[in-house]
């Protein structure tokens, strides 16, 4: 008797059936789309492996169809969701001349990342009866659906709402359709209602007719349409009709002064288009050197006019081109992320004025950069001819406090040069980092040999950073000796770096010890390899390597 309720409650949970995991159906091209979803359970995923696939299909329990790399044709629709909680994920729907997707019954469909295309063409016109559709990229009717991220071209109608619940459309694709998007308040065979749409960082380019939105029921609510941060362009007719009120705030229309402008979409006198978005460029820093020097650019489109930034984000990977009249800019051409797109202006060895602009649509703003060459280190004037009373005698040879220091002054500088450089001085700003002189010690310098004399010190570095303070740095290197190119000993000559004020120069002196001249001596000549970094505090740096053949005098 004790054994019997132990063996009631085993009874009853043997009664009670066990909640079914959620189950992955594969189906790969031939197979049945439509026998796979029939017999999927709700809250279970139907993968269609890439390839071909054959519609229609009709989906009306809570499940997810995706398929990246797979193409659904056939039918019309192609693809209906009734009366179930549906999201159709990354699959290609090729709909030709039929409505692509259709959902209705009061279904709640999610589209993310589907792309739908029809045959009409990029000069397929817009409806001429808003009732008389059948040709719809996505088309919901009495129900609700989310549109992240879709591209749909090639319709009379991309995406069409009638009498539905709630439609939104994110970061969409809209192209060559007759109208963009259309939403009714009604349509044959469901009932009037209110429907609400709201359209976001989408861009909608091409065809007749961006937003078409009618009050087709008489005494039903009106439709309520809202867009923001949307790139409208390229419309043949005007780009929003409306028989009701549409707040269009904060679009970007292809110019800067908004519907109506030049350049710009038009719309009707019903659509609320104040504050549209404008493109702006920013140059920082607004001044830089010659040689390669670095100017950053950005240009932006995600305030209006009066510097209000939105929430909303103006649609990724939209191109913006970027010129200038002196140097390079690299790249040309950037695409949008967050609504910037980012370039630099790279500078050459003209000083003056750059304008740099960047173009968007029928819009082009400009910005200037001031490009200047560094300051140059000039050759000491010729020393006085040597008589013989100015022999130099034991006393006279050179003592440590001869070694370069650090000179605070471009006076100081021409002070030093002339009672340790002499009367040569071998100068290759150009070809090193912006603000970076060469300065060689020896008697006989050129065509990019240097013959220094058996003495300790080789040559000089001199190094500035014009209008700004930077952090540099120099390296010296003996690479290779002998004339076949036989590698030796590498010699490290030198390696320092210096935190630099603006308009303040370093010297610093690059030595060879009493064997390394033996050895180039030896070989008969040499390569010396030289590396001048610089690093500026708004993070631009440069770096050059320049390399100069060695000979050391008998």
């Amino acid at each position: 008797m004790r054994a019997l309720p132990a063996l009631l409650a085993l009874l009853t949970c043997a009664a009670v059936p066990a909640t079914a995991a959620a189950a992955n159906r594969d189906v790969t091209p031939g197979d049945s789309v439509q026998a796979a979803v029939d017999a999927s359970a709700p809250g279970d995923t139907v993968t269609l492996l890439p390839g071909q696939h054959a519609g229609p299909v009709l989906v009306g329990k809570d499940l997810t169809l995706t398929g990246a790399g797979a193409t659904l044709s056939g039918g019309s629709p192609v693809v209906r969701v009734s009366g179930a909680d549906v999201t159709l994920d990354r699959v290609a729907v090729a709909s030709g001349a039929a409505t692509g997707v259709r959902v209705d019954g009061g279904a709640v469909a999610t589209l993310r990342g589907v792309s739908v295309t029809g045959s009409c063409g990029p000069a397929c016109p817009p409806p001429a009866d808003p009732l008389a559709v059948t040709d719809a990229g996505v088309r919901v009717v009495g129900a609700s659906a989310a549109l992240v991220g879709v591209a749909v071209s090639g319709h009379a109608v991309g995406v069409r709402a009638a009498g539905a619940d709630r439609l939104d459309v994110l970061d969409g694709r809209l192209a060559d359709n007759g109208a963009g998007i259309q939403v009714l308040d009604a349509e044959a065979g469901v009932g009037p209602a209110a429907t609400q749409a709201v359209v976001s960082g989408t861009a909608i380019t091409g065809g007749g007719r961006a937003v078409e939105v009618r009050d087709t029921a008489t005494g039903a609510p009106r439709p309520t349409v809202t867009l923001r941060a949307d790139r409208i362009v390229g419309i043949a007719g005007t780009a929003v009709v409306a028989d009701v009120p549409v707040d269009a705030r904060g679009v970007w229309w292809g110019c800067n002064g908004g519907p109506g402008s030049p350049g710009c979409s038009t719309v009707d006198p019903s659509v609320d288009a104040a504050s549209p978005l404008v493109l702006r460029l920013a140059a920082g820093p607004g001044a830089i050197a010659t040689g390669g020097a670095r100017a950053a650019l950005t240009a932006d489109v995600v305030r209006d006019a009066g510097g209000t930034a939105l929430g909303a984000a103006f649609p990724d990977g939209t191109p913006i081109a970027f010129t200038t009249d002196l140097g390079t800019v690299t790249p040309s051409s950037a695409a949008t992320s967050a609504g910037a797109a980012a370039a630099a202006l790279v500078s050459g060895e003209q000083p003056g004025t750059a304008t740099v602009t960047a173009t968007l649509d029928g819009q082009t703003v400009a910005a200037p950069v001031t490009v200047t060459a560094p300051p140059a280190v000039q050759p000491a004037p010729p020393a006085a001819t040597p008589t013989p009373a100015a022999t130099p005698t034991p006393a006279a040879t050179p003592t440590p406090a001869a070694t370069p220091t650090a000179v605070p002054t471009g006076a100081e500088l021409l002070a030093a040069a002339r009672k340790a450089i002499g009367r040569k001085v071998f100068r290759l700003t150009p070809t090193l980092t912006p603000g970076v002189g060469y300065v060689d010690r020896a008697a006989r310098s050129g065509a990019g040999t240097i013959t220094v004399p058996n003495r300790d010190v080789v040559s000089l570095m001199v190094l500035a950073c014009p209008g700004v303070a930077c952090d540099a740095g120099i390296s010296a290197r003996v690479l290779r000796t002998g004339r076949t190119g036989r590698r030796l000993t590498s010699y490290a000559l030198r390696r320092a770096t210096f935190s630099l004020q603006a308009g303040r120069q370093r010297v610093v002196a690059v030595r060879l010890t009493k064997a390394q001249r033996q050895g180039i001596r030896r070989a008969r000549t040499a390569t010396m390899s030289v590396t001048v970094a610089v690093s500026a505090p708004d993070g631009q740096r440069s770096k050059r390597t320049l390399r100069l053949r060695l000979r050391v005098a008998t």
